[in-house]
């Protein structure tokens, strides 16, 4: 296969070009499993298809004859000792190999799916074998397809080694060894302090942690998982899902065809957002406030929490059972369901269809807007006519703003003496 370019260069040069070329590529592959640059991937796998092809379908070297008979070679002798011994001892053998190394590497950090890169370097070998045969009227060779599809192999491997040790440097974290019982959130939320990513005024911060936990345990555990896409130019995912908190960690499991997953395995932090007794606060309510506020300006009031998470996916059936036995104890405590086991109906069959996440938390944001700047008898008004209108949340909007007016009480003169 490599006949064509040995006539400009010497085999030791074709070598070493090959091989400093197969290195790159695999440094290059670790750097992108580890940052996740999509158009970047698809671009080096099409630069190595490209050499790929530029190599072997040089016409310099163009048989005669029926091609039929040439074709044959494509086959004949594929498992005889002898064809494979050449195949990985021979110059041209080796050399094979290594210039499908790179597009095997590249092809797994691609598609994150080891059998689709072999199924792909296979294919591309078999066309390449074919097109020198009908097009530039070369042999064909079981000797190059062999050596081809060996790299193409080789190189998965190197992929799913570099993937593999890039998820293997995030740190473990403890995990319980069976499902909470339920009522138990408050006690597996730990405290954390961070400097924060939302625009929090002193007045609408969480008063202390116990705050927050509180009206996150009375919530349901509903909220949007928020990815880089890895693809910068492109817009971020967003995938809206249940979850559960267990000892520093949130939970969940989504579909094995969500187009989320090469996002999240490329993601170092993700941000899963709750957000909850929300209402809208039209400019004639608060065109008496004070505070900062001008009058007449409508608002928002809303509670929001928002973790930062390292994320860890779950693929073995064992752990996605932990998962969802987790779940199934904090979302359905009443039971009502079958056993979730490995092999056991009906939910064994469908794990496959699964995968588990892990988000070990690393910070919290946790937001309460309802005016608390504003002075106190605009805020037991605008209470009043929450439940007046009592429309959606509107009643939970006001619970909050009453609950934090008596524990803050005049912004101003807590602001005074703090």
């Amino acid at each position: 296969m490599l006949a064509s370019i040995e006539v400009m260069w010497s085999q030791r040069d074709v070598q070493l070009l090959l091989v400093l070329w197969a290195c790159v590529a695999v440094v290059v592959a670790a750097r992108l499993a580890a940052r996740g640059r999509a158009w970047v991937t698809p671009a080096a796998v099409t630069v190595a298809c490209g050499l790929i092809v530029s190599v072997t379908l040089n016409p310099g070297l163009g048989l005669s004859g029926d091609p039929s008979g040439r074709l044959r070679q494509c086959w004949r002798g594929l498992i005889a000792v002898a064809v494979l011994r050449e195949a990985f001892m021979s110059p041209g053998g080796r050399l094979n190999v290594t210039l499908f190394v790179p597009l095997g590497v590249l092809a797994y950090v691609m598609s994150r799916r080891a059998m689709v890169a072999v199924a792909g370097a296979t294919v591309f070998s078999l066309g390449i074998e074919l097109a020198q045969v009908f097009l530039v009227s070369h042999d064909c060779s079981s000797v190059d397809w062999l050596s081809n599809v060996s790299g193409g192999v080789i190189g998965t491997v190197i992929g799913v080694v570099a993937v593999g040790l890039r998820r293997a440097a995030t740190p473990a974290v403890a995990r319980p060894a069976h499902p909470p019982p339920p009522g138990t959130i408050l006690d597996l939320l730990p405290s954390f302090s961070k400097d924060t990513d939302m625009l929090i005024h002193p007045w609408d911060a969480a008063l202390d942690t116990a705050e927050w936990q509180e009206w996150l345990a009375r919530t349901d555990r509903f909220g949007v998982v928020a990815v880089n896409n890895i693809d910068p130019t492109l817009a971020p995912l967003v995938v809206p899902t249940h979850f559960t908190i267990v000892a520093g960690e949130l939970l969940l499991h989504l579909a094995r065809p969500n187009p989320v997953w090469p996002h999240l395995e490329a993601a170092a932090q993700v941000r899963l957002a709750v957000v909850g007794d929300y209402a809208y606060i039209p400019s004639h309510w608060r065109a008496k406030a004070g505070g900062p506020d001008e009058d007449g300006v409508p608002t928002s009031y809303y509670t929001s929490v928002q973790f930062v998470c390292r994320p860890t996916v779950v693929d073995d059936p064992a752990g996605k059972v932990t998962i969802l036995d987790t779940q199934l104890a904090d979302l359905q405590p009443e039971g009502g369901h079958a056993k979730v086991a490995v092999d056991v109906p009906p939910y064994g069959r469908m794990l496959a269809g699964i995968r588990g996440i892990r988000l070990q938390i690393l910070g919290v944001d946790a937001k309460f807007k309802y005016d608390d700047a504003n002075p106190v008898d605009h805020r037991a008004r605008v209470s009043d006519h929450l439940d007046h209108r009592d429309h959606a949340l509107d009643r939970g909007a006001a619970t909050q703003q009453r609950r934090r007016l008596g524990r803050i009480g005049e912004w101003k003169s807590r602001r005074a003496t703090s």
